[in-house]
């Protein structure tokens, strides 16, 4: 399995930018990916999203797994804050789904 950290923009977010993890394995035909979004309660680096993630992997998809604004911030040190209001989650949601060409590698 091959994962790359990524970085998606968020222009008219409440941050500049969001952490997302590309998953995929090394030989990559199936061409079809999910998009792994987060409950309130979980980080894209939560155990149980990994084991999504390496599941689905495991099958052939490639899987992208980002943070919503509210726990990148969380993830950065900032206080633990309640959901981003809908507009925001939809549209960190939509500048999230693969492919985009507005990701931004940011090693791995």
């Amino acid at each position: 399995m091959k994962t790359r950290r990524i970085s998606v923009p968020l222009p008219s977010g409440p941050i500049e930018e969001t952490s997302a993890l590309w998953d995929r394995p090394e030989e990559w035909s199936r061409g079809s990916a999910f998009l792994l979004a987060n409950g309130a309660g979980f980080s894209m680096e939560a155990p149980f999203m990994e084991a999504v993630a390496h599941g689905l992997v495991a099958r052939g998809f490639g899987v992208l797994r980002f943070n919503y604004p509210y726990k990148e911030r969380e993830a950065r040190g900032e206080s633990r804050r309640p959901p981003d209001r809908q507009p925001v989650l939809e549209d960190t949601t939509r500048r999230s789904s693969p492919p985009s060409a507005s990701w931004r590698r940011t090693g791995g």
